[in-house]
């Protein structure tokens, strides 16, 4: 039995190099990256900016109403100002609290609308990358794509507008009270020092240690996916403690990192918002105290400068908090932006034909194809396929047997050569409706999660009831779907719980609800034993009887009766014929025969 396939292909090393390399992008590229995801959501941006603005404006009036209370109404026990003044306090505070509950929601609106649309673009371009592509990287690097890293950069993205308006905040505040008196800007610079120097170290440190941190999320996430998938196979080779180890290391990497990452906060967030800001308070204490004992300024003007002063805090913490998050959401804008800019190297032309059926007259013209460290794995392959024939396609393991699939189904384009499809160039033809009308039996069928009739339906969404029942009915799976307690509407809860026949009856009745012009058969009964698979092929036999049907199979006894045999031998198509001719010649396929008897002879042996 064959393994599964694995779910990465790189080393971690590898892996780590790639994601080095995707990262390498400056913050202002980052930024014109994130730009245009505001762009659907500018009647919104404005109505939240004019909030922003507002509560930006109305944030300098309280302090005078203090001034007020120290120098007008306490002085001349003014009871009616006092009043007055309280009442206009209490309802600029209600005012500036619904400003606030309206800007926060329509914040909380675009943050969701901008991270559905990145996630939803990154689906897409998933979607749109070739196998060779996605093969290059791991899948739980386009995972935390799409749910972590499209989350983070959505939160960041939001956040451009406030913290633009907590930079004019600050600017303004220290203008106002520079002109006030100069002295103040002395001592706001003397703290906006070290402040800089510690935000400098802090982006610079931190933004290595999230690039190694994010890597590790991904191969432990990764690694977690594998576990779930290979169950079966970890427990059947005792591997328990090994898989264990290696998704323990990974994920005290992950807290190790994320210490780090947790300290360097800490210190930061302590210097910034705590420190530093508690010494300047005090500076401008006792400075100001000093000029109203000498007379040099009333208590109630000390209010709002005060008051201003201390503000300064609240947009530079602000502008920190922001700019921490965005050291973090870097490292995930980079790796978003080198993803989509990857380019799918299998795409429609513009005037691709649009094939109304497939008839199955099939030819492959001189291809050859590459792997990434496999080298040549199809040379030079001459083949043609009638329509209404079945071919099947045989070899020893590594022969490109799969790879002649994967051409004919256009999940790669060859190298050289060109594979034509009823008298079109496949490169020419739309690809998704090519696709549309043929249809494809793999080694292990994938099983939805959901009910029986969506997972037929995937072949046909628009298939009725009673068109899923005839195909139930014609792959020999009626009177099991009538003993299920829900019929059609059985939730097969991804596949757990079903025989192997019946999940490949599931496969062909999926493949056979559309009608289709060409069947492609990758190893459909290598996971079945004898009898399950003598009958599964009476039943593809049947229902695909007059279609043209690709046969991928290195069990040799179900190539016997068709029409051609195709011999791949190190990606060289040494053989064509049927069964009695190539056993007459005598020589690659009669080998190929001979070995399998014999490997049959000891499994039947050790049986």
């Amino acid at each position: 039995m064959r393994e599964p396939r694995k779910l990465f292909t790189m080393t971690e090393e590898e892996a780590l190099a790639q994601d080095a390399a995707d990262s390498s992008l400056g913050a202002w590229e980052a930024l014109k990256f994130c730009l245009p995801w505001l762009k659907p959501y500018v009647r919104k941006l404005i109505l939240v900016t004019m909030a922003d603005i507002s509560l930006l404006g109305l944030a300098f009036i309280p302090p005078w109403f203090t001034t007020f209370m120290l120098d007008s109404a306490l002085p001349n026990k003014d009871w009616d100002l006092v009043w007055r003044v309280a009442l206009m306090a209490v309802g600029l505070g209600l005012w500036m609290q619904v400003l606030q509950v309206a800007r926060d929601y329509l914040y909380l609106y675009i943050e969701l609308k901008i991270q559905l649309d990145i996630r939803n673009r990154m689906y897409r371009q998933i979607q749109r990358l070739s196998m060779r592509t996605l093969d290059a990287r791991p899948v739980g690097q386009m995972v935390d794509r799409v749910l972590i890293d499209s989350d983070r950069v959505g939160h960041t993205i939001y956040r451009i507008i406030p913290t633009f308006l907590m930079v004019v905040q600050f600017a303004l505040l220290f203008a106002y009270v520079s002109y006030i008196d100069p002295l103040i800007t002395a001592i706001v610079v003397a703290f906006l020092v070290p402040w800089t120097i510690l935000f400098h170290w802090v982006t610079t440190v931190g933004r290595e240690i999230d690039r190694r941190r994010l890597f590790c999320c991904e191969m432990r996430d990764a690694t977690i996916q594998q576990a779930a998938s290979s169950f079966a196979i970890t427990k059947t080779f005792g591997r328990e403690q090994h898989e264990r180890f290696k998704h323990g290391s990974r994920a005290t990497a992950v807290q190790r990192l994320g210490n780090q990452n947790y300290l360097i906060l800490v210190w930061f967030e302590f210097a910034t918002q705590r420190l530093i800001p508690y010494l300047k308070t005090t500076t401008v204490y006792l400075y100001f105290m000093r000029k109203v004992v000498f007379g040099e300024m009333t208590l109630g003007m000390t209010a709002p400068m005060i008051a201003y002063l201390g503000r300064l805090n609240f947009p530079l913490e602000r502008i920190a908090n922001f700019y921490n998050w965005v050291r973090q959401t870097m490292v995930s804008t980079e790796r978003l932006m080198a993803f989509l800019r990857v380019e799918p190297d299998v795409v429609d032309r513009p005037d691709a034909v649009r094939l109304r059926e497939v008839r199955g007259d099939v030819a492959f013209e001189n291809v050859s194809f590459s792997r990434p460290g496999r080298g040549r794995v199809l040379d030079g392959v001459n083949l043609t396929i009638a329509p209404g024939t079945t071919t099947a396609i045989v070899g020893p393991s590594g022969s490109g047997k799969s790879t002649l699939v994967a051409l004919l189904l256009r999940l790669h384009d060859p190298e050289t050569g060109r594979v034509f499809v009823d008298g079109h160039d496949l490169r020419d033809l739309h690809l998704d409706t090519y696709l549309r009308r043929i249809a494809v039996v793999q080694q292990e069928t994938f099983i939805f999660g959901g009910t029986l009739a969506n997972n037929i339906r995937f072949g046909k969404p628009d298939a009725t009831d009673d068109e899923l029942r005839a195909v139930l009915d014609q792959v020999g799976l009626g009177p099991w779907v009538e003993a299920l307690p829900d019929g059609l509407d059985q939730d097969l809860k991804s596949g757990h719980g079903l025989s192997a026949g019946q999940r490949q009856r599931i496969g062909i009745a999926r493949a056979l609800i559309g009608d289709p012009g060409m069947v492609i058969l990758d190893e459909p009964t290598s996971a079945l034993d004898g009898p399950t698979e003598a009958s599964v092929m009476a039943t593809i036999e049947t229902v695909f009887s007059g279609k043209t049907i690709v046969l991928v199979t290195h069990r040799l006894h179900t190539a016997v009766h068709a029409d051609q045999i195709g011999v791949l031998v190190g990606g060289v198509l040494v053989e064509v014929g049927n069964h009695p001719a190539l056993l007459a010649r005598g020589e690659a396929y009669t080998r190929l025969v001979a070995e399998y008897e014999r490997g049959a002879e000891r499994e039947e042996a050790a049986a």
